[in-house]
């Protein structure tokens, strides 16, 4: 998933992934590259918003980039430059493997917290994301959460369910994409 919207970002930038230097940062002197891991990236209006697993135990970073080359770290607007922080969020730790999707005029961000699958809303890309109700979106231990539209229009959650191992499992959502049916 990720690899099909970092393509289309870069599709709809005009750019050549393959000719592009991952390893410049206009504002991370010490550690040029973007750090984090999970990455997912949003295009909004022109500007990339890269988010990933960095600083776990915290929340969850946003990047911004013109270019997909050079990136502003730490630019969130939750506390300490986060775009969602542990104060704001079901969990104190473990915050894993966001996603952020425009729905309608808000923001939605799936994300794992302590072992447990989340979503939070901003008005921003850059968050503040925050829980209006601080609690995961199923009882069950599971990670890796996504969102899946079908052709009709349903909207459905696939995730890693942790129980003897890992499963792959898909629940539908309900209507305001905040919940499980």
């Amino acid at each position: 998933a990720v690899a099909v919207i970092l393509m289309s970002a870069l599709s709809a930038s005009g750019q050549d992934p393959a000719l592009l230097d991952w390893g410049k940062s206009s504002s991370d002197a010490a550690d040029p590259r973007l750090p984090f891991a999970d990455p997912f990236v949003l295009c909004e209006n022109g500007l990339y918003y890269a988010y990933g697993t960095h600083r776990c135990m915290e929340g969850i970073g946003v990047a911004t980039s013109h270019d997909l080359r050079e990136w502003d770290f730490w630019v969130g607007k939750s506390k300490d430059g986060f775009a969602l922080h542990k104060d704001d969020s079901y969990g104190d730790e473990k915050f894993f493997a966001p996603e952020v999707y425009r729905v309608g005029t808000k923001y939605h961000m799936y994300y794992s917290a302590a072992c447990h699958v989340c979503v939070a809303v901003a008005d921003s890309p850059l968050g503040p994301f925050r829980q209006a109700v601080k609690k995961p979106m199923l009882e069950e231990r599971a990670i890796d959460n996504s969102l899946f539209i079908d052709r009709d229009g349903k909207a459905w959650m696939p995730y890693v369910k942790l129980k003897q191992g890992n499963h792959i499992m898909i629940c539908e959502l309900t209507n305001d994409l905040l919940g499980v049916k």
